[in-house]
């Protein structure tokens, strides 16, 4: 599914995202995927796997919401300065 995003033409100008799955696993995105979604605030992510340099995320985010994140921590390079509400 993450080949959609490489494709579209309004990528650019997306400021919200969610990502919905049932169940844990199986599902895994490159955080390539978001590389072109400069304007992205808002992502929710259910039960999504990311996979990749979590630099890739665009740096506007203000409000992200992870249920099932896989992580032990948050990564290094994951662009935190502007996110006002992480859940």
């Amino acid at each position: 599914m993450g080949f959609i995003f490489t494709f579209l033409k309004g990528t650019g100008v997306i400021e919200g995202l969610a990502l919905k799955m049932q169940t844990t696993g199986g599902v895994c995105f490159s955080t390539e995927t978001f590389e072109k979604m400069k304007r992205l605030r808002l992502l929710q992510l259910d039960h999504v796997q990311l996979a990749g340099d979590y630099g890739h995320l665009p740096k506007q985010l203000r409000w992200v919401h992870w249920k099932a994140f896989s992580l032990t921590h948050l990564p290094e390079n994951f662009y935190q300065e502007n996110i006002v509400a992480l859940t």
